[in-house]
């Protein structure tokens, strides 16, 4: 392990990923600050969990029973994998903390915290100048390394998966579909911006193959649309915040009609090709 934490590789790509992000910097030390559970302690947090249940649908304002559980895991895991999934594409490092080894932290308003790591061990490529470091692991291929890290992310959200299910009304299959789909956004979000438009396509639908460990599909669709074609995606989850008092859908929604999808991704379109000169 490393002696010196803030000059370990995997510091190293937090940081890039806070500072390319626009993200709250991600920690690494040896133990979490007070406050803080680790991913394998929250599910047994009675107390903690109890409150994020009841405070979340006061702060969204939504009465629907489900709604607590599927917004407390979908918001933990998108605060967290966006470091994994930044280390990934911008210095092809996948993080390989195990569910006690990263730590959060809830505000007044149920707001989950940048994530803490505790164990400084990386995957990387031969090519990585940290490929001889102590605690890398080397494997051969980028696909590899996807498919590392979707191992590593169904181990890391499994246990808060399997609590949450049943308040959240969802067998685990879909619970680790939740965690493909927001990984496949923010690798996607990643490597479009650092990488290129086509880069953007290719790292998603590495990590969105529809098969194990976690099933998610890319949910990219082909749209043509006044003699171009452009691509959208769609979620293979609903996060269920059309369930909040002013009943308004998130832009990729599976739930909406393709009438309606249609419509809202042509405006989307149309708001594009006029920004442009």
């Amino acid at each position: 392990m490393a002696e010196n934490w803030a000059e370990s590789p995997l510091a190293e790509s937090l940081a890039a990923v806070a500072r390319e992000g626009g993200d709250d910097l991600s920690w690494l030390a040896p133990s979490p600050p007070g406050g803080y559970n680790s991913l394998a302690e929250l599910p047994a947090a009675r107390g903690r969990l109890d409150w994020l249940l009841t405070r979340l649908p006061e702060v969204w304002d939504s009465e629907d029973p489900r709604f607590g559980a599927a917004w407390l895991f979908e918001k933990t895991v998108e605060h967290t994998v966006s470091a994994l999934a930044g280390c990934f594409v911008l210095h092809h490092r996948v993080p390989l903390a195990g569910p006690r080894d990263i730590w959060v932290n809830y505000d007044a308003d149920g707001v989950c915290s940048a994530p803490g790591f505790s164990d400084p061990a990386f995957a990387c490529l031969a090519s990585d100048a940290s490929a001889d470091h102590q605690d890398a692991v080397v494997v051969e291929t980028v696909e590899q390394l996807g498919q590392r890290l979707l191992a590593q992310l169904h181990d890391l959200y499994r246990p808060l998966a399997e609590t949450l299910a049943r308040p959240a009304r969802r067998g685990l299959r879909t619970q680790l579909k939740v965690v493909a789909d927001l990984a496949i956004v923010a690798v996607w979000w990643f490597a479009r911006e650092f990488r290129g438009e086509a880069e953007g396509f290719r790292y998603a639908e590495m990590l969105g193959h529809g098969g194990p460990p976690l099933w998610g599909k890319a949910g990219f669709r082909d749209f043509p649309h006044r003699g171009r074609v452009f691509r959208h995606r769609i979620r293979n989850t609903c996060c269920l915040f059309y369930t909040r008092r002013e009943n308004r859908y998130c832009f990729t929604c599976p739930l909406r009609s393709k009438e309606n999808r249609n419509e809202r991704w042509g405006e989307h379109f149309d708001a594009q090709m006029e920004a442009k000169p």
